[in-house]
């Protein structure tokens, strides 16, 4: 397989399946906390929106790591599109519901970090 179709593959997989892994622990938290959806997001515990973040943070890092792991090569540009990607979905996120503003800030500057942060070699 060439190179640059093998990092594109890459790069969306591993968005696709940090996606996933958003949409299970989304699920998980609302039965944790015991939250019916709709939510006013204004009134849930602070737990329940650290617990989305950590998830979207955690999805940003395995996306990273599943980039440096299987792609052809490990350039940077990668890891910044996928950073740019999770910022995205971060976003529309923060603009489809209303969030205290400190969740909203954290949630969309936590993702791309993490992307790099998961980059990273040893």
């Amino acid at each position: 397989m060439d190179r640059a179709i093998r990092n594109t593959l890459v790069v969306i997989v591993s968005i696709i399946s940090g996606y996933l892994l958003i949409n299970i622990a989304d699920h998980y938290a609302y039965q944790l906390y015991d939250i019916h959806r709709p939510a006013d997001m204004f009134r849930v515990p602070a737990g329940f929106l650290a617990f989305i973040i950590l998830s979207y943070a955690l999805s940003a890092l395995i996306s990273g790591w599943m980039i440096r792991q299987f792609a052809a090569t490990k350039e940077l540009f990668m890891f910044q599109i996928a950073g740019l990607a999770w910022m995205l979905i971060s976003a529309s996120e923060v603009i489809t519901h209303t969030y205290p503003v400190w969740f909203s800030v954290s949630l969309v500057s936590v993702c791309f970090p993490m992307v790099i942060l998961g980059g990273r070699k040893k």
